[in-house]
Protein backbone atom coordinates (compact mmCIF):
# COMPACT_ATOMS: atom_id res chain seq x y z
CA UNK A 1 0.00 0.00 0.00
CA UNK A 2 2.95 2.27 0.88
CA UNK A 3 4.45 1.63 -2.56
CA UNK A 4 0.78 2.36 -4.56
CA UNK A 5 1.01 6.13 -2.57
CA UNK A 6 4.94 6.94 -3.62
CA UNK A 7 3.94 5.94 -7.17
CA UNK A 8 1.00 7.84 -7.17
CA UNK A 9 2.57 10.58 -5.91
CA UNK A 10 5.56 10.46 -8.42
CA UNK A 11 2.56 10.65 -11.10
CA UNK A 12 1.25 13.54 -9.71
CA UNK A 13 4.53 15.61 -8.94
CA UNK A 14 5.02 14.58 -12.53
CA UNK A 15 1.70 15.98 -13.84
CA UNK A 16 1.49 18.91 -11.26
CA UNK A 17 -1.83 16.94 -9.72
CA UNK A 18 -2.03 16.73 -5.92
CA UNK A 19 -1.88 13.20 -4.85
CA UNK A 20 -4.42 11.78 -3.30
CA UNK A 21 -4.62 8.48 -0.98
CA UNK A 22 -5.49 5.45 -2.63
CA UNK A 23 -8.56 3.89 -1.57
CA UNK A 24 -8.66 0.88 0.54
CA UNK A 25 -8.98 -2.52 -1.40
CA UNK A 26 -12.32 -3.87 -1.72
CA UNK A 27 -10.93 -7.71 -1.29
CA UNK A 28 -7.67 -8.79 -0.01
CA UNK A 29 -7.26 -10.85 -3.12
CA UNK A 30 -7.82 -8.15 -6.07
CA UNK A 31 -6.38 -4.97 -6.07
CA UNK A 32 -8.50 -1.77 -7.14
CA UNK A 33 -7.37 0.79 -9.30
CA UNK A 34 -7.17 4.46 -7.40
CA UNK A 35 -9.52 6.93 -8.29
CA UNK A 36 -8.19 9.54 -11.09
CA UNK A 37 -7.23 13.10 -9.89
CA UNK A 38 -9.77 15.60 -9.05
CA UNK A 39 -10.66 18.13 -11.57
CA UNK A 40 -8.18 20.83 -12.16
CA UNK A 41 -9.00 24.49 -12.36
CA UNK A 42 -8.89 25.75 -15.77
CA UNK A 43 -8.46 22.15 -17.80
CA UNK A 44 -10.79 19.34 -18.34
CA UNK A 45 -11.77 16.58 -15.24
CA UNK A 46 -8.67 14.25 -16.37
CA UNK A 47 -9.77 10.11 -16.96
CA UNK A 48 -8.56 7.53 -14.33
CA UNK A 49 -5.23 6.00 -15.29
CA UNK A 50 -4.55 8.58 -17.83
CA UNK A 51 -1.84 11.05 -17.50
CA UNK A 52 -0.45 14.11 -19.37
CA UNK A 53 3.20 14.68 -19.41
CA UNK A 54 4.68 17.53 -21.10
CA UNK A 55 1.87 17.24 -23.83
CA UNK A 56 1.95 13.26 -23.94
CA UNK A 57 -0.60 10.91 -22.93
CA UNK A 58 0.51 7.95 -20.62
CA UNK A 59 -1.10 5.65 -19.52
CA UNK A 60 -1.16 3.66 -16.70
CA UNK A 61 -2.32 0.10 -15.55
CA UNK A 62 -5.11 -0.07 -13.23
CA UNK A 63 -3.06 -3.23 -11.04
CA UNK A 64 -3.58 -6.01 -13.18
CA UNK A 65 -0.13 -8.21 -14.39
CA UNK A 66 -0.26 -8.29 -17.65
CA UNK A 67 -0.91 -4.00 -18.21
CA UNK A 68 1.77 -2.20 -19.53
CA UNK A 69 2.34 1.49 -19.69
CA UNK A 70 1.96 3.01 -23.15
CA UNK A 71 2.03 6.46 -24.75
CA UNK A 72 3.05 8.44 -27.50
CA UNK A 73 6.73 9.27 -26.50
CA UNK A 74 7.41 6.05 -25.79
CA UNK A 75 10.55 4.22 -26.14
CA UNK A 76 12.32 7.35 -27.98
CA UNK A 77 11.58 10.88 -27.00
CA UNK A 78 10.15 13.47 -29.77
CA UNK A 79 13.25 15.34 -29.52
CA UNK A 80 15.49 13.05 -31.56
CA UNK A 81 16.16 14.10 -35.40
CA UNK A 82 14.29 11.72 -38.01
CA UNK A 83 16.86 9.12 -39.05
CA UNK A 84 19.03 8.82 -36.41
CA UNK A 85 17.58 5.55 -35.22
CA UNK A 86 18.20 4.40 -38.68
CA UNK A 87 21.88 5.87 -38.78
CA UNK A 88 22.03 4.26 -34.95
CA UNK A 89 21.09 0.75 -36.41
CA UNK A 90 23.18 0.37 -39.09
CA UNK A 91 26.30 1.64 -36.94
CA UNK A 92 25.46 -0.87 -34.49
CA UNK A 93 24.98 -3.68 -37.78
CA UNK A 94 28.52 -2.65 -38.61
CA UNK A 95 30.31 -2.42 -35.73
CA UNK A 96 28.65 -5.99 -35.30
CA UNK A 97 30.00 -7.56 -38.98
CA UNK A 98 33.49 -6.18 -38.03
CA UNK A 99 33.52 -7.69 -34.48
CA UNK A 100 32.40 -11.05 -36.02
CA UNK A 101 34.54 -10.35 -39.49
CA UNK A 102 38.22 -10.06 -37.49
CA UNK A 103 38.19 -13.75 -36.34
CA UNK A 104 37.76 -14.93 -39.86
CA UNK A 105 39.95 -12.74 -41.46
CA UNK A 106 42.80 -13.55 -39.11
CA UNK A 107 42.76 -17.27 -39.89
CA UNK A 108 42.72 -16.38 -43.12
CA UNK A 109 45.47 -14.28 -42.77
CA UNK A 110 47.30 -16.74 -40.66
CA UNK A 111 46.70 -19.74 -42.95
CA UNK A 112 48.21 -17.95 -45.91
CA UNK A 113 51.29 -16.83 -43.65
CA UNK A 114 52.00 -20.46 -42.70
CA UNK A 115 51.80 -21.61 -46.34
CA UNK A 116 54.19 -18.82 -47.84
CA UNK A 117 56.40 -19.93 -44.42
CA UNK A 118 56.76 -23.35 -45.40
CA UNK A 119 57.68 -22.54 -49.09
CA UNK A 120 60.19 -20.22 -47.90
CA UNK A 121 62.07 -21.74 -45.00
CA UNK A 122 65.68 -22.44 -46.20
CA UNK A 123 67.13 -26.09 -45.94
CA UNK A 124 68.70 -26.79 -42.33
CA UNK A 125 72.29 -27.06 -41.77
CA UNK A 126 72.01 -30.84 -41.73
CA UNK A 127 70.21 -31.17 -45.34
CA UNK A 128 72.72 -28.46 -46.78
CA UNK A 129 75.60 -30.86 -45.97
CA UNK A 130 74.14 -33.96 -47.08
CA UNK A 131 73.62 -31.90 -50.52
CA UNK A 132 77.35 -31.59 -50.52
CA UNK A 133 78.50 -34.60 -49.36
CA UNK A 134 76.23 -35.99 -52.43
CA UNK A 135 77.76 -33.04 -55.04
CA UNK A 136 81.18 -34.17 -54.32
CA UNK A 137 80.66 -38.50 -54.53
CA UNK A 138 78.98 -37.27 -57.89
CA UNK A 139 82.28 -35.26 -58.86
CA UNK A 140 84.38 -38.32 -58.06
CA UNK A 141 82.41 -40.32 -59.68
CA UNK A 142 82.41 -38.72 -63.19
CA UNK A 143 86.30 -38.40 -62.69
CA UNK A 144 86.15 -41.95 -62.67
CA UNK A 145 84.17 -42.51 -65.39
CA UNK A 146 86.56 -40.15 -67.40
CA UNK A 147 89.28 -42.21 -66.37
CA UNK A 148 87.60 -45.69 -67.42
CA UNK A 149 86.79 -44.29 -70.96
CA UNK A 150 90.34 -42.87 -71.38
CA UNK A 151 91.31 -46.47 -70.73
CA UNK A 152 88.60 -48.13 -73.13
CA UNK A 153 89.89 -45.59 -75.44
CA UNK A 154 93.38 -46.40 -74.50
CA UNK A 155 92.90 -50.52 -75.46
CA UNK A 156 90.81 -50.04 -78.36
CA UNK A 157 93.74 -48.07 -80.35
CA UNK A 158 96.09 -50.51 -78.87
CA UNK A 159 94.00 -53.27 -80.66
CA UNK A 160 93.61 -51.63 -83.46
CA UNK A 161 97.25 -50.74 -84.29
CA UNK A 162 98.47 -54.68 -83.49
CA UNK A 163 95.85 -55.65 -86.02
CA UNK A 164 96.88 -53.08 -89.11
CA UNK A 165 100.65 -53.93 -88.26
CA UNK A 166 102.42 -55.93 -90.87
CA UNK A 167 103.13 -59.66 -89.63
CA UNK A 168 106.58 -60.63 -90.41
Amino acid sequence: MVERLDMLQDFARIADVPAQAPNPPAAADAPVAPDGPAAIAGQETPTPNRIVINGKDVTVGGGGASEVVTGTGFPFPSDIPPGVQSIATTAIVGFCLMVAAYPVFGFLKALVNRSSAQRLTAPSRDTTDRLQRIEAAVEAMSVEVERISEGQRFVTRVLADRSSAPQG
